[in-house]
């Protein structure tokens, strides 16, 4: 499955890395970013391992999410198409999800 990583998912990653960079932490932004890869490259090879998320938008149906690990209060929201693994947010557990994810595509 072939990772594919949405523009909002990508401006998250970027967010949390400068959140990280703020407060002088290089090393723990430089862990972040690679704890995401490898989620990423982990999910390509089984998407089912994330559990569902359940969400009222019919074309998220199928949405499921990952938290980063060694950095679990974020998780990877993504679908898992035919030949493609969508990664659509990288977000912190205390966002509200459902306000976070995309309305329509």
């Amino acid at each position: 499955m072939t990772p594919s990583i949405r523009q909002s998912a990508e401006d998250d990653i970027l967010h949390h890395l400068g959140r990280y960079a703020a407060q002088r932490l290089p090393k723990i932004a430089r862990r972040f970013h690679d704890a995401i890869m490898t989620a990423v490259d982990a999910l390509a090879l089984i998407p089912e391992t994330g559990p569902p998320h359940p969400v009222m938008n019919p074309t998220l149906t199928g949405l499921r999410r990952c938290p980063v690990k060694g950095f679990d209060e974020y998780w990877i929201y993504y679908l898992a198409q035919s030949d493609t693994l969508e990664i659509l947010r990288v977000l912190h557990t205390r966002r509200d999800i459902e306000q976070n994810l995309p309305r329509t595509e």
